[in-house]
């Protein structure tokens, strides 16, 4: 069996309107996966720009970049905060603590995947 103490894992991407992938979620499993990579793991979010897959999960064009925004926004609350809550246009969180923290201080990496001026803006 091959074993590593270097190699960084990358989720890419991962999409984040709300219907795609919880944020909150993503944020437990991320977290869950920093901890078993000994603080080796990083988020690569996006929003879901091909009409196929927006379809597919019933995602208005319209909004889907406006809840990748609130999802990254919740994501950053959830490792940052022991208690965190959050309320958007699209997430409603109740005060909660986001178990396990992750080990990355302040969190694992977080990138966005950009096909437009504008979203490489926005992810800047």
């Amino acid at each position: 069996m091959a074993l590593t103490s270097r190699i960084r894992f990358i989720h890419l991407v991962t999409l984040l309107p709300t219907r795609m992938n919880h944020a909150l979620r993503v944020a437990e499993r991320v977290a869950t996966e920093d901890i078993l990579s000994n603080g080796r793991v990083e988020l690569g979010t996006g929003r879901g720009n091909t009409t196929l897959a927006l379809r597919a999960f019933e995602v208005d064009p319209s909004e889907n970049k406006a809840q990748w925004r609130e999802g990254i926004e919740l994501i950053r609350h959830a490792f940052l905060d022991d208690v965190f809550s959050y309320v958007g246009e699209h997430y409603k969180i109740p005060p909660r603590s986001l178990v396990p923290k992750p080990l990355q201080t302040p969190y694992p990496p977080i990138s966005a995947a950009a096909g437009s001026p504008s979203s490489v803006e926005t992810a800047a």
